[in-house]
């Protein structure tokens, strides 16, 4: 399962306070049926075990500050895949979450990205992936 958002191209506000939740528009695939337009921004997890998740994000442009992302459990809250990086301002900025996470039937994930630059930050139209598979049964 992997969605993009695309137009209108998302500005992402500075300040680690201001968490930035992702909604996804375009389906690439939805074999389990994990995505729905009612809740944008999440992916809910079709049956019990563990699953794969990964969210990433391109930022329009390289400027200098930290660039943060995380995914976001529900009922649990962060799970180990959240991530911080130092842009040095020369290329544009690549941020991502990656983990593995065990899930009950309908809990659900969410893709977060934060940044510290000085001043709202455009992320690269069509330049985010939030992705989750099932991977095995829960013991």
């Amino acid at each position: 399962m992997r969605r993009q958002p695309a137009d209108p191209v998302v500005n992402v506000p500075d300040g680690f306070a201001f968490v930035t939740f992702i909604s996804w528009t375009e389906a690439l695939w939805d074999s389990d049926g994990m995505w729905s337009a009612a809740n944008p921004t999440r992916l809910t997890a079709a049956k019990d075990g563990i699953y794969a998740v990964v969210g990433t994000c391109n930022y329009n442009g390289g400027f200098a500050g930290m660039y943060g992302a995380a995914i976001d459990q529900s009922p649990a809250g962060d799970f180990p895949g959240e991530t911080q990086f130092a842009g040095d301002g020369t290329y544009f900025v690549n941020i991502q979450a990656v983990g593995h996470v065990r899930l009950l039937t309908s809990e659900f994930v969410e893709f977060t990205i934060e940044q510290t630059t000085g001043a709202a930050r455009p992320l690269l139209n069509e330049g985010c992936n939030f992705a989750m598979a099932w991977i095995a049964e829960y013991p």
